[in-house]
């Protein structure tokens, strides 16, 4: 498995591989964390659940695997978000436009229209909006990048270049793909 996985700030599931050659059991060493199955036979896939942190800073906490010969304890490191959109109303694209620099944006489903090098242009069909993603922006819901026609929703920071409004991507929640 990953030796350290980063979760968002918000209550959700992720997908997490056990690699064994054999009987394992598998448990959690904070009350936040729950995994589901507990326990297998050989690699499988188990669901990592997390709560949402409403503390003021990022928190760890451990999936101790143990069992099979090659595996004789095994931590997985989660690392949780801070949840720094907690009270931050979901606006549509159009209405993110609207927003203050320096503020915080929580943006309702959208569709990916463009994506370039740094980051990539949402729609929420009337208005469009350039998201730009960091080295610690989350893509949640969906391995590798975002394509044309995925549908998701995001948080981040607003930002201006010059008179243009744009979002500096803290985590994309992928619901779908579709056509544009």
């Amino acid at each position: 498995a990953e030796s350290e996985i980063l979760v968002p700030g918000i209550a959700s599931t992720k997908t997490v591989t056990i690699y064994a050659d054999g009987k394992w059991e598998a448990d959690v060493t904070d009350e936040w964390l729950s995994i589901e199955p507990r326990n297998g036979n050989g690699t499988m896939d188990i669901t990592l659940s997390v709560a949402q942190n409403t503390d003021l800073s990022e928190r760890e906490g451990k999936i101790v695997v143990l069992g099979a010969s090659t595996i004789p304890q095994t931590e997985i490191t989660v690392k949780q978000r801070v949840d720094r959109f907690a009270g931050v109303s979901e606006v549509s694209v159009t209405k993110a436009l609207e927003l203050a620099a320096d503020g915080l944006a929580k943006i309702s489903e959208c569709q990916v229209m463009a994506v370039t090098d740094n980051g990539f242009v949402v729609s929420d069909g009337s208005s469009n909006i350039f998201v730009e993603k960091t080295s610690t922006s989350l893509v949640i819901g969906k391995d590798g990048s975002l394509a044309v026609g995925d549908k998701l929703s995001l948080t981040g920071d607003v930002e201006a270049f010059n008179s243009i409004t744009a979002i500096k991507l803290y985590d994309a929640f992928y619901s779908s793909a579709s056509e544009v």
